[in-house]
């Protein structure tokens, strides 16, 4: 800042650098800025020279050759506007002069100095060693920082991501992404404990650059020193296996997965069957359920496929270990009912006739069978072969039964009766067959 209040100014040519600072010292008519650039290809710092006296603080003459006598006072300006002073390792109030504290700052010789805009100020030898930051907020502490990197290792199937967290770092890797929050400055003093979490489809694979390693946990320990430290991350893709699911029967309904799958989408297979596959990870483990159409006739049969949930009838399937890729169907439909030798008429010639009951649908057909009628008595039903009565019968999935309907006249008449066959077919549920017979 000059005597009339205006800050003094450097071009751009000359503030440029790898490396880059302002500080300033007041003296008895205003304040002075004392800029220094330093760039990759340099070895001696390029700088301003000043020779200021200060009713505050002791004089600092900065000499033509890049270096500085031990009285001399190196001082910075500090965001907050407080001026840190290397010399005697206090931040004194940048307007008054007055010693706010003491500070923690590394003894240097010849050194390299820096700044960033959250007020952190850096130190280094001139050849680049014994890195140290400085920053008001962290209680005078001079800190060393850790910087996270992630690789991916890739293959035929693809890029293996994730991220790596912990306090004040939260470095992700997917795809088409650039890193970010990929370091932090701890004390000197620190533990950092760093977490490994693979994406869908990806495995974390190791560490480099740990104290110590807990391989169950996918955490790196790091006990920070006075210089900095890089842990490195490496992510593979992971082996992927898609499931597809199908849907069969005279009946309709829906499928979903309880995971989403590498896709990020699951398994949601509707009436119109969109969405019905998806590419998990080796191993996963996941469940598919499985909804008849709210239609009043469609129910869940069964699965089928070839996966641990072949066969089985409830509306939850989960399949274990994902090892290959699989196909499951889901089997929705309803009982149909069809009835043969409709009516059926006995004579003394015939006292017993056949009739069957068939299933053309889907799961179970059960039927319930009861004559009715004046002479309902004279016709007896059997399943064939069998001597017993017969009052219920279930016919499977594709299957059918024959039944044996008796005429036992009691007298020379004629006899009439119904034989009634209800049953769970929703289109179907009553069948009535007429009965006469005479002696």
């Amino acid at each position: 800042m000059n005597s009339d209040g205006t800050r003094y100014s450097v071009t751009l040519a000359e503030y440029t650098g790898e490396w880059n600072l302002l500080s300033w010292k007041p003296d008895s008519t205003g304040y002075f800025y004392y800029y220094h650039t330093f760039s990759g290809s340099e070895t001696i710092p390029e700088y301003a020279l000043f020779d200021v006296s200060d009713p505050l603080l002791p004089g600092t003459t900065f000499l033509s050759n890049g270096d500085w006598s031990k009285e001399d006072n190196i001082c910075f300006y500090t965001a907050s506007d407080n001026l840190l002073s290397l010399t005697f390792k206090k931040l004194y109030n940048g307007k008054t002069g007055d010693l706010i504290k003491a500070v923690n700052i590394p003894t240097f010789g010849k050194a390299m100095f820096g700044f960033n805009g959250n007020g952190d100020i850096y130190f280094a030898n001139l050849d680049k060693t014994n890195f140290r930051r400085f920053n008001e907020a962290t209680a005078n502490t001079v800190v060393s920082e850790l910087t996270i990197q992630v690789e991916s290792a890739q293959s035929e199937i693809g890029t293996g991501t994730g991220k790596v967290t912990s306090s004040g770092i939260s470095c992700i890797n997917t795809s088409g992404t650039t890193l970010t929050d990929c370091d932090q400055a701890y004390s000197k003093a620190a533990t950092v404990v760093l977490k490994a979490t693979p994406d869908a489809g990806s495995s974390f694979t190791s560490w480099s650059g740990c104290d110590s390693e807990n391989a169950a946990a996918k955490t790196c320990t790091v006990k920070m020193s006075s210089t900095d430290k890089t842990v490195t991350a490496i992510f593979e893709p992971t082996k992927r296996y898609t499931v597809t699911v199908t849907k069969d029967g005279n009946g309709d309904g829906t499928i979903n997965s309880s995971q989403q799958g590498i896709e990020k989408n699951g398994i949601n297979c509707d009436a119109n069957d969109t969405d019905c596959s998806e590419t998990y990870s080796e191993n996963t483990t996941m469940t598919l359920t499985a909804r008849a159409a709210s239609d009043s006739k469609s129910k869940f049969i069964r699965w089928e496929g070839n996966t641990s949930c072949a066969n089985t009838t409830a509306a939850t399937c989960r399949i274990k270990k994902i090892a290959a890729d699989a196909t499951v169907t889901a089997i929705f439909g309803f009982p149909v009912m069809t009835v043969s030798n409709d009516p059926l008429g006995f004579d003394n010639a015939t006292t017993t006739l056949t009739l069957t009951i068939a299933n053309e649908g889907h799961g179970s057909l059960n039927t319930a069978l009861k004559t009715g009628g004046t002479d309902k008595a004279r016709f007896r039903i059997y399943k064939k072969g069998s001597n017993s009565q017969l009052s219920k019968l279930t016919v499977a999935e594709g299957g059918s039964q024959d039944i044996e309907v008796k005429f036992t006249p009691s007298a020379k008449s004629s006899y009439s009766a119904t034989l009634t066959i209800t049953s769970n077919d929703p289109d179907n549920k009553s069948v009535p067959i007429q009965l006469t017979g005479t002696k």
